[in-house]
């Protein structure tokens, strides 16, 4: 027989298993492929995670392209407004990059959810061995506002 203090407690055990089995799941969303983990920007009603794909090779110098991972999710802002390609900007230690061919590959995209890669060419650092610093890239006027991500390399 069930009381109801047993149903209860079956039904909190329930619960809390649901609970963590959902951060659990958001945990593993957020980690890239070799542990990298998103950052998250919030402001003028828009989320922007972004994670640098291939830092092991910026660093290096072998990388032919930087790519970002980037997710821009709202539920009250047209996110095809806004032009991830000319919106990027690249700084290595505080000062600005030139960049060329730069492209967004969008995975997912509706005018609330914008998942996919920007990759950017760098002649710059294509030509430099061992690079080291703070790599930063800024999307200029993301929901009224610029959002900035920073990797050590």
């Amino acid at each position: 027989m069930t009381t109801p203090n047993t149903y209860l407690s079956r039904i909190g055990l329930l619960g809390f298993a649901l609970i963590l089995g959902t951060f659990v799941s958001i945990g593993s969303v957020a980690a890239g492929e070799q542990g990298e983990q998103f950052q998250i920007t919030r402001g003028g009603g828009i989320e922007v995670s972004a994670r640098l794909d291939n830092r092991e090779a910026v660093s290096s110098g072998t990388a032919d392209r930087i790519t970002f991972s980037l997710a821009l999710d709202t539920h009250s802002v047209n996110l095809f407004a806004i032009d991830l390609e000319q919106s990027a900007e690249l700084y290595l230690d505080g000062e600005r990059l030139p960049l060329s061919d730069i492209e967004w590959k969008g995975d997912r995209e509706d005018s609330h959810h914008r998942y996919g890669w920007l990759s950017v060419g760098v002649p710059l650092l294509q030509a430099t061995e061992n690079v080291g610093g703070t790599l930063e890239l800024r999307l200029r006027n993301v929901g009224r506002s610029d959002r900035a991500f920073e990797w050590t390399l």
